[in-house]
C-alpha cells in the first residue's frame, strides 16, 4: 500500500519555550533570569497551528519550562526543554518525518554564549552561541551550542524535509526601563568547565559539518541572528541581530510576549497563501524596529518560499513603510541617500507581497521631503486615476521608486544614424518618430539638443546593426546584437539604453564628503589565492591589491575589514559584464547585510565567470557599510534583456557632495551657512568602496 504521505505532505512542528530558569551563576556573577512570556509565546503557536492549520496534536512536539507561584517547575521533568530532551526531540522529529514533509521550529526563551568548545575552529579565545536549557545552573548541564543545532539542521535538510526555524532570543542583554519588558539573554560570556560530550554527533563529524557549512574560517560569530553558518535549505527568522536584544514586552491582558512571535502570529491571523517569507519579514521589520529601534529581526535563507509552503515565488524588491503619520499624510521608508534617493524622489505605494506590475493596487504616490541616510520621509499623495485609496497605508507595505528626481541620472543620447551612409536609401523618419515618443515616456533619456554633449550614442552599422557608443566613439559590448529592422528592436534599443544609465549611476555612486567620519571604516582589499589555500583554513594572505587580472573559473580573495569605533552593516554588490547587478555579500537571497563589531574582518572566496562569447571581461566589486540597517537588493539589476519590472525601478543619483546638497535644502532662504558646525547628515552615516577584477578568458 502507498504512504498517503506521499500525495500528502505532512507538517510537524517542534515547540521549545522556558520561563524557568532555576538560580544560577556564571563566574562573573551574572545570571539566567526567568521570563515571563515564552511558554506563553509556544502556547499560542501551538493553538495557531492546531485550529489555523488543523494540525493533529500528535504532529506537534512539545518542550516547556512554567514555573508555580513558589519559583518551582511545572511540567513534569520529561516535558522539561533540558539539554538531553531538546537533543532527543529534534532526533524524534528527523525520525517521524518523511521526505517532503515541513518541520517548523519555534525557541522561546534566553540565548547565551560560553567560551567555545571548537578551538580548532573557532580559534583559542572563540565563542560558542547557545541555546540556553531550562537547567543551565547545574554545571554539569550543556548547552545547545551553535554547532550542534546546525548539525541537527543539516540532518533535518538532508532528508529533504522543508526546514523553518524561529529563535525569539538573543546573545546580549542589558538594563531595560521600567517594568514592561525584559530582554531574552545576557551580556557574560560563560566561562564555566562544562562537558564537552555531545549527544548530537561525534566531534569530528560536527567539526566536519561546520566547516562544510562555514567555509570561511574567520566567521567564528556568523550572521544568521549570532547563532549559524549560512541558512542553506531552510528558513531562519531570528528576533534581532547579533548586538541587539530580543524583548518581551506587555501587549495585551497584562501578560508578556516575545515581539517576535507576537507580530508573527499577528501576521499569520490573516493567513494568504500566496505570501513568501520575506514579505512576512518585511511585515515584522516595521512592526517591531518602529516600536523597539534596537531590536532588527533577521531573516536568512530560503525567502522566497511560502510561508508554511512548499513553492517558492519570485522577491520583488521595494523598499518597506516602516511607520505611517496619518494626519500628516506621512509615511516613513527604509530607503535613504546611499540607495541614491534624493529631495523629491517620487514612489509608489502598494500593499505588501503585491505584484507592482499591477497599477490598479497601488495605494498612493509619496513624495520624499526629508532625506536620510538610510531612511526618509516622504509625503502622500492622492491618486488622480481613482478617487479614493484602497485602502489606509499600513506598516510593512511596500513602495518602489517611479521618478528620481535627479537631472544628473538622466542620460542624453545622440542619433547618428541618421547621417549613416550606409542607408542612403532608408527613410529612417519613422525610427526617428518612434524613438521621440519612446524617450519621452521615460525619466531615463534625453534626446540631445545641437552641440550638447551626449552620454550615448546610436548608431547602425554596415551589418545593420544598432550600435551605442559612449561619449566618444567607444562602441559599448552587448549582446546579443539588434537588427534595427528586428520585431520590437526600437523598444529593445531603449531598454537597453535605461538599462545602462541605471548600471552607471550605481557605478558612480559615492559618498564625497569630506567630512565622513566613516571615510576610512571600511577596508576592503583584494588577493590572488595563496599556493597552499585549503578551504576551512584561514589562509595567510599578503600583498593586498585594488585591482586583480585573473583568468575565467579561478578563484580569489576578498578581505573586509571594519577599521572604525562602531558598528557597521556591510554589503557587497558585484557589477558584472553583462550588466547585471547582484548582492554577493550576504550570499543568501535574502540577507541584507552582515554585521561588523569594531575591528572584526571577515573574507570570502570567489570564483570569476564570463558570459558566453566574451573573451575578457570587468568585475566591479562595490561595497557598502553602513550606521543603520538598510537594504541594498533593491539596486540589483538582471543581466541585459532581461525583465526586471520591480527593479527597473530603483536607481541611483550620479555621485556629487551629498553634504552641500543637504546643506542648500535645509537653507532655501539662502542664509548663510559658514559658522554652521557639520552635525548629523545622511552623508555621514554610510560609505562606500568598489575595487576591480579583470576577467579573461584563455
Amino acid at each position: 500500500m502507498t504512504d498517503s504521505r506521499q500525495k500528502s505532505p505532512q507538517l510537524y512542528g517542534l515547540l521549545i519555550g522556558i520561563d524557568h530558569y532555576p538560580p544560577n551563576q556564571l563566574p562573573d556573577g551574572s545570571s539566567y533570569q526567568n521570563l515571563k512570556g515564552c511558554v506563553r509565546d509556544i502556547n499560542q503557536v501551538e493553538a495557531f497551528l492546531q485550529h489555523k492549520l488543523k494540525l493533529p496534536s500528535d504532529n506537534i512536539l512539545k518542550l516547556t519550562a512554567s514555573q508555580d507561584t513558589f519559583n518551582n517547575p511545572i511540567e513534569p521533568p520529561e516535558q522539561l526543554p533540558t539539554y538531553e530532551n531538546i537533543v532527543a526531540k529534534f532526533q524524534q522529529l528527523a525520525n517521524i518525518a518523511q521526505q517532503g514533509d515541513s518541520v517548523y521550529i519555534h525557541y522561546s526563551g534566553h540565548g547565551g554564549r560560553a567560551t567555545t568548545l571548537y578551538p580548532e575552529v573557532k580559534g583559542k579565545d572563540g565563542i560558542d552561541e547557545a541555546l540556553v536549557p531550562t537547567n543551565i545552573g547545574n554545571p554539569n548541564t550543556r548547552y545547545i551550542r551553535d554547532i550542534e543545532l546546525a548539525f541537527l539542521l543539516e540532518n533535518l535538510v538532508n532528508r529533504q524535509l522543508i526546514v523553518t526555524l524561529v529563535l525569539d532570543c538573543c546573545h546580549s542583554g542589558g538594563a531595560t526601563r521600567g517594568n514592561q519588558t525584559e530582554i531574552r539573554g545576557i551580556n557574560a560570556i560563560d566561562t564555566t568547565i562544562r562537558s564537552s560530550e555531545s549527544l548530537v554527533a561525534s566531534r569530528e563529524e560536527l567539526i566536519t559539518a561546520w566547516q562544510k557549512l562555514s567555509p570561511t574560517p574567520t566567521r567564528n560569530l556568523a550572521v544568521n541572528g549570532g547563532m549559524l553558518p549560512d541558512a542553506k535549505g531552510y528558513v531562519l527568522l531570528a528576533a534581532c541581530r547579533p548586538s541587539e536584544s530580543a524583548y518581551e514586552y506587555t501587549f495585551e491582558e497584562n501578560k508578556r510576549n516575545g515581539v517576535l512571535t507576537y507580530w508573527l502570529l499577528k501576521f499569520l491571523d490573516h493567513p494568504n497563501p500566496e505570501l513568501t517569507y520575506k514579505v512576512l519579514y518585511d511585515y515584522l521589520l516595521a512592526k517591531i524596529n518602529s516600536q523597539f529601534s534596537k531590536q532588527t529581526p533577521m531573516l536568512f535563507g530560503e525567502g522566497t518560499r511560502l510561508v508554511f509552503g512548499y513553492e517558492k515565488r519570485p522577491i520583488h524588491q521595494a523598499v518597506t513603510i516602516m511607520e505611517v503619520k496619518e494626519e500628516q499624510q506621512q509615511i516613513k521608508i527604509n530607503g535613504g541617500q546611499v540607495h541614491g534617493l534624493v529631495q523629491g524622489s517620487q514612489l509608489a505605494v502598494y500593499p505588501s507581497g503585491t505584484d507592482f506590475t499591477n497599477i490598479e493596487k497601488r495605494l498612493a504616490i509619496a513624495d520624499i521631503t526629508s532625506l536620510g541616510a538610510t531612511s526618509s520621509w516622504a509625503i502622500i499623495k492622492p491618486l488622480s486615476e481613482q478617487p479614493q485609496q484602497l485602502r489606509q497605508i499600513t506598516q510593512g507595505d511596500q513602495a518602489v521608486l517611479l521618478n528620481p528626481n535627479s537631472i544628473s541620472l538622466v542620460r542624453k543620447v545622440r542619433l547618428l544614424f541618421l547621417e549613416s551612409y550606409h542607408f542612403s536609401s532608408i527613410n529612417f523618419k519613422p525610427f526617428l518618430e518612434t524613438i521621440n515618443q519612446k524617450i519621452a515616456e521615460t525619466n531615463w533619456l534625453d534626446l540631445v539638443l545641437q552641440n550638447e554633449n551626449a552620454h550615448y550614442q546610436i548608431v547602425i552599422n554596415q551589418s545593420g546593426e544598432y550600435e551605442i557608443w559612449d561619449s566618444g566613439t567607444e562602441k559599448i559590448n552587448l549582446r546579443p546584437v539588434l537588427k534595427f529592422n528586428d520585431h520590437n528592436a526600437t523598444t529593445t534599443l531603449i531598454n537597453r539604453l535605461i538599462h545602462l544609465a541605471k548600471y552607471q549611476g550605481i557605478y558612480e555612486l559615492n559618498n564625497y564628503d569630506s567630512l565622513n567620519p566613516l571615510k576610512k571604516a571600511l577596508q576592503v582589499d583584494l588577493f590572488e589565492i595563496p599556493p597552499d589555500f585549503q578551504p576551512g583554513i584561514r589562509p595567510d594572505l599578503h600583498n593586498p591589491c585594488d585591482m586583480l587580472n585573473i583568468k575565467v573559473n579561478e578563484q580569489f580573495i576578498v578581505r573586509i575589514k571594519n577599521n572604525s569605533s562602531k558598528r557597521l552593516n556591510v554589503t557587497l554588490l558585484v557589477l558584472q559584464p553583462d550588466w547585471s547587478i547582484s548582492q554577493i555579500y550576504p550570499s543568501d537571497e535574502v540577507s541584507s547585510f552582515e554585521e561588523f563589531e569594531p575591528g572584526q574582518e571577515d573574507i570570502i572566496t570567489l570564483q570569476t565567470s564570463l558570459p558566453e562569447g566574451f573573451k575578457q571581461g570587468v568585475d566591479i566589486i562595490k561595497a557598502f557599510a553602513t550606521i543603520d540597517p538598510t537594504n541594498f537588493r533593491w539596486l540589483e539589476l538582471p543581466c541585459l534583456d532581461q525583465p526586471h519590472f520591480s527593479k527597473q525601478l530603483r536607481n541611483l543619483e550620479e555621485a556629487k557632495n551629498p553634504l552641500e546638497v543637504l546643506l542648500t535644502t535645509i537653507n532655501e532662504n539662502g542664509s548663510s551657512i559658514r559658522n554652521l558646525k557639520p552635525a548629523n547628515y545622511p552623508s555621514q552615516k554610510w560609505i562606500t568602496t568598489q575595487k576591480k577584477v579583470t576577467v579573461i578568458r584563455d
